[in-house]
């Protein structure tokens, strides 16, 4: 570019160079760009139509102009008299690189990047050359400058970029940046355009490792989309992974603080959070809900993966305010259809044990376990506690 620049005889006119710096990134790892709906990076001189002193911009377009960066650099003669004035000069620095056709061109633009980041025509030129010279990490390295400076541009730039995250090889072009403040709005671009679950939990480990905390809501983002996908032993190692218990404990059907931590569900029990129920669980063990009145509503919902068998598990009931109706029922797989496990009236002031059935059919390798509760006609919230067990196989 820069021989070509320099040339006399070029045109007098806007010469533009399209720079889909991301788009060469991902092309050298075997992607379709056009999948990801990359933005570009643009590059050009402006020479006015009198001749003479030209003008260089840089310039990052995508749905919205971010803005253009530009200098007016002169003739040659011009620069260098600039630049015994001011050698330091971030805007001379990338002028002088325009007009030079050796490595002095690249000397310029490696020392105007050391005296300013701030410079978008410095950062789009380094960006243009990491790109025509096909090399990933470097065409990554500046786009991570550009998004420290200039973060705005993220919601251009990281929908491009979160397709990284599918393959092991970008994943491992962005491990050096799990701690940037860009690193979580990347992985939130990945789950809107859904990028495998699986490749995104790998990526979030190598911040984890690397010390970084996650959000909980993306965690429960990504376990249920792994549930959907019926990823359910990479689910439940990741959890267990996240959680540092063993993934056994994740298994116990009743009601621990593991099996009750909502960042999990619904591979742990999901528990109300509304206006018209709530949960919250107790430390001896019972989780006690606060149910509005003229309702049919799910209390707990949880999704396993248990042999098939006959099971029991024990449940304690207390009821405190209030008359409604509980009833156990089971989902396999992805069926809409379910089972009857049990149902029970309860009246203010009753306290019940007993032991509930549960057979799981061959063929149900995914169960989806619902306590809904009714409340009929009632006119006043309902209290309870509900304390579960662990599921027990039922010997034959």
């Amino acid at each position: 570019m820069t021989l070509l620049l320099s040339r006399i005889g070029l045109p007098r006119a806007f010469i533009t160079l399209k720079l889909l710096s991301v788009l060469v990134l991902l092309a050298s790892l075997g992607m379709p760009a056009a999948r990801y709906g990359l933005k570009i990076y643009w590059f050009g001189v402006r020479y006015p139509q009198d001749g003479g002193d030209f003008r260089a911009e840089a310039t990052l377009r995508g749905k919205n102009s971010l803005g253009t960066a530009s200098a007016r650099c002169g003739t040659s003669a011009h620069i260098r008299q600039r630049l015994q004035a001011e050698p330091l000069s971030p805007d001379m620095l990338w002028c002088w690189s325009i007009v030079s056709a050796d490595e002095r061109a690249d000397t310029a633009l490696h020392l105007a990047a050391h005296v300013s980041r701030r410079n978008m025509q410095v950062q789009a030129a380094l960006l243009q050359r990491a790109a025509e010279a096909d090399d990933a990490a470097d065409v990554l390295a500046h786009i991570d400058r550009i998004l420290r400076v200039y973060p705005e541009t993220g919601s251009e730039i990281l929908p491009g970029l979160a397709g990284l995250i599918a393959t092991s090889e970008g994943r491992a072009l962005l491990s050096p940046y799990v701690d940037r403040p860009w690193f979580l709005p990347l992985v939130s671009q990945a789950v809107r355009r859904q990028v495998e679950p699986g490749a995104i939990a790998l990526m979030l480990s190598s911040r984890r490792r690397a010390g970084g905390s996650l959000p909980k809501e993306l965690i429960s983002v990504l376990i249920a989309k792994m549930l959907e996908q019926d990823a359910f032993p990479e689910a439940r190692k990741w959890a267990a992974a996240l959680s540092g218990k063993p993934e056994t404990l994740l298994d116990y059907f009743g009601a621990s603080p593991l099996t009750v931590n909502q960042v999990y569900a619904p591979l742990t029990w999901r528990l109300p959070a509304g206006r018209e129920v709530s949960g919250t669980y107790r430390p001896h063990g019972a989780i006690e809900f606060l149910v509005a009145p003229d309702s049919f509503l799910k209390l707990l919902e949880r999704s396993t993966a248990y042999k098939p068998g006959i099971y029991s598990f024990r449940q304690e009931t207390k009821m405190r305010t209030g008359s409604l109706m509980l009833e156990w029922i089971l989902y396999c797989n992805r069926s809409a259809q379910y089972r009857p496990l049990w149902r029970q009236d309860l009246n203010p002031g009753d306290v019940r044990e007993e032991r509930i059935p549960a057979r799981i059919d061959p063929g149900c390798t995914r169960q989806r376990w619902v306590l809904r509760a009714n409340t009929g006609a009632s006119a006043w919230p309902m209290s309870l506690a509900v304390g579960l067990n662990g599921l027990e196989a039922v010997p034959q």
